[in-house]
């Protein structure tokens, strides 16, 4: 095809595309390419689909980031990629979740533990289920004032900066993930004969049936998450009471 002063781009606006289309940005998480295509440079032959243009610099783009284009297709491109593999709460240990945020900085001049925010790119694909453990430490720390050892701990992990020991993080995190099991094993009692587990998947549920309880007995219509937790005594209560008003 012969080459025109308007040659190309007029054809690719007669086919309906615009001037901005020109440029084609492939993201491969670390360096953009941009490849400019310049107006003089016929358009190929219509077809079904065209393949985009790669200038050359895309080979000399770092290591690391050629392997992952090599591996990923660009039409989905690394960080969608990295989306794809989320790792399910399932998995999870409460304390390993902690030790992570505690370390991160997350919980600092927080008043609650459950309104920290959640990082992305700790690929947590039910982040509601974390927020559940978080809540029910909180209501552990503001409703039990004979454990003291808790609400230490806790504190601990908030105040955690970069002179922390670890170890002791670490064991912060287990007592907190510990005595947060133990108190869920006597609002929710594990069904069955099952042991309870420590991993968000199974724990951030129970605190979530726990609130639906709640919103039963006290006939709301919230959304669990938005109910504040009361101790079994006061739940067992209302419980008791909505059943006399139904007989």
């Amino acid at each position: 095809m012969t080459s025109t002063p308007d040659g190309g781009l007029s054809k690719r606006r007669r086919m309906g595309t615009s001037p901005e289309e020109e440029t084609t940005h492939i993201d491969f998480n670390a360096d953009a390419v941009a490849v400019a295509v310049p107006p003089s440079v016929a358009a190929p032959p219509a077809a079904a689909t065209t393949a985009p243009v790669v200038a050359p610099a895309a080979a000399a783009q770092p290591a690391a980031a050629a392997a992952a284009s090599a591996a990923i297709p660009i039409r989905y491109g690394f960080r969608a990629d990295q989306t794809a593999k989320k790792g399910s709460v399932k998995k999870f240990a409460f304390s390993k979740i902690l030790l992570n945020m505690a370390t991160r900085g997350l919980f600092k001049r927080l008043s609650k533990l459950k309104n920290a925010e959640i990082p992305k790119d700790m690929n947590i694909t039910e982040p509601s289920f974390v927020k559940y453990c978080l809540e029910l430490a909180d209501f552990i720390a503001a409703t039990d004032d004979d454990d003291n050892e808790f609400k230490n701990k806790i504190a601990f992990l908030s105040q955690c900066n970069d002179n922390s020991n670890q170890k002791e993080l670490e064991d912060a995190a287990d007592f907190v993930q510990n005595r947060c099991l133990t108190t869920l094993n006597t609002l929710m009692p594990p069904s069955g004969n099952r042991e309870p587990e420590v991993f968000v998947g199974a724990t951030g549920p129970r605190v979530r049936s726990y609130k639906k309880r709640i919103k039963a007995a006290k006939k709301l219509g919230e959304s669990p998450k938005d109910i504040n937790m009361i101790r079994l005594s006061d739940l067992e209560v209302l419980e008791h009471e909505r059943v006399r008003d139904v007989e």
